[in-house]
């Protein structure tokens, strides 16, 4: 048990990681979708809603997702 929690530590990490990369490429995205026409109607994903959310932080959008 005692080698376990480092494990876990090093995969939450991992994936804490994964999580802001995802939360970073969509916030990217968004801001180069508010530079084209806005004739366009671009579908948003469930990450895009929350990022719209003014009131959640990054580490709540992480808990959503998760």
């Amino acid at each position: 048990m005692s080698g376990l929690k480092p494990k876990l530590e090093k995969l939450h990490k991992q994936a804490d990681k994964i999580m802001q990369n995802i939360i970073d490429d969509h916030r990217e995205a968004n801001k180069s979708r508010v530079n084209e026409d806005e004739g366009e109607k671009v579908e948003e994903d469930l990450i895009d809603v929350l990022l719209n959310q003014d009131c959640l932080s990054d580490n709540s959008v992480k808990a959503v997702i998760l």
